[in-house]
């Protein structure tokens, strides 16, 4: 990801999402495949002599979830929100299912 920011001048914001085109762990079986990115809950922005700093997260999604997302069924901010009713802190959880 860092590599893709520093290379493309492009940055990420909340709720950009990335496909991980498979796995987010290749070495346990998980149906997590693809991530998307908010504001930190935990941590606040700073200021710093160069502007804002706002500290993101990855959330870990299904096949399922990215496809709605792709297809437009389902925003970002809807899966997070939907998710943070009984994963507050949204902690990406690799036994998740595709379909919980």
């Amino acid at each position: 990801m860092a590599r893709y920011v520093f290379e493309s001048g492009r940055w990420f914001k909340p709720y950009h999402w990335i496909a991980a085109n498979g796995p987010i762990r290749t070495e346990e079986n998980t149906d997590i495949v693809g991530l998307v990115l908010l504001l930190d809950p935990t941590f606040a922005p700073i200021y710093s002599p160069h502007g804002r700093v706002e500290f993101l997260q990855a959330f870990g999604i299904t096949q399922s979830e990215l496809n709605a997302i792709q297809e437009k069924t389902r925003t970002p901010q809807e899966l997070v929100e939907f998710h943070r009713q009984t994963n507050p802190l949204l902690i990406t959880e690799l036994s998740r299912q595709d379909g919980e």
